[in-house]
């Protein structure tokens, strides 16, 4: 509950990008056709990590790209 309350204000920079929050997981969507792309997003949620004295586990953090299959 503590969690969910600390990370209320964080949120995405652009609204074409999402962040899905579970318990204490954060994950951050970045379309391809963002206006924003995910290394900005991902400092942005570096930085609020910082200022709110968290510590975002490197060694847990994982990319994973999604693409259509072309037709």
């Amino acid at each position: 509950m503590l969690y969910a309350m600390m990370e209320s204000d964080l949120h995405t920079i652009s609204l074409m990008n999402m962040l899905i929050k579970y318990a204490d997981d954060t994950n951050l969507l970045v379309s391809s056709d963002s206006d924003v792309g995910l290394v900005e997003e991902f400092n942005h949620v570096k930085h609020w990590a910082d200022e709110n004295r968290m510590v975002i586990n490197i060694l847990r953090t994982k990319e994973i790209v999604f693409r259509r299959p072309q037709l």
